[in-house]
């Protein structure tokens, strides 16, 4: 811009980018000559990088191929039981189902349910669910009565919690 006898002029184009189903955080995708003209008037390279982005409104998270997701279960799931269904970024369902007791932050991998693997056919990493029981805030007294006289042993709870962490 500096030179008088060079005239630069800046055009607008349309570039489309494809990124590959599971391409790894980190990812360049290089379009030859497609930048900024540099001083002798050649255009130099235009580079994408690719940035993994946590999916905050899922609770879910990139860790190489696998996907980690902390998913809320109410204290009546914990403890009876649930069945859920979670759509998966391409829109198919995942079904998640637990039948018995399920201690705060359990963890559940799903093999096969993460990301595609970069350049490998038919090829997934795991879903990975960590399990966050959601306690009451409050309760009424006689549902305080109905829970102690459902567990009368208070060591049950003690010892299924213990049995899961060794």
């Amino acid at each position: 811009e500096d030179c008088p006898n060079v005239k630069l002029v800046r055009e607008k184009i349309d570039l489309f980018v494809e990124v590959e189903a599971g391409a790894p955080d980190g990812h360049e995708i290089l379009f030859f000559e497609e930048g900024d003209a540099l001083i002798d008037g050649d255009p130099g390279d235009l580079q994408f990088v690719i940035r993994t982005q946590e999916d905050k409104k899922r609770n879910i998270k990139r860790v190489g191929n696998d996907l980690h997701m902390t998913m809320d279960i109410t204290l009546v799931e914990a403890l009876n039981g649930f069945s859920k269904v979670f759509t998966h970024y391409d829109g198919h369902k995942v079904r998640i189902e637990r039948d018995e007791v399920t201690v705060p932050f359990h963890v559940l991998t799903i093999k096969n349910e993460g990301l595609p693997k970069y350049n490998q056919f038919k090829k997934f990493g795991n879903l990975v669910i960590t399990f966050q029981v959601q306690f009451p805030k409050f309760m009424e007294k006689h549902q305080m009565t109905a829970i102690a006289k459902a567990f009368p042993d208070e060591n049950i709870f003690k010892k299924e919690f213990y049995a899961t962490l060794s």
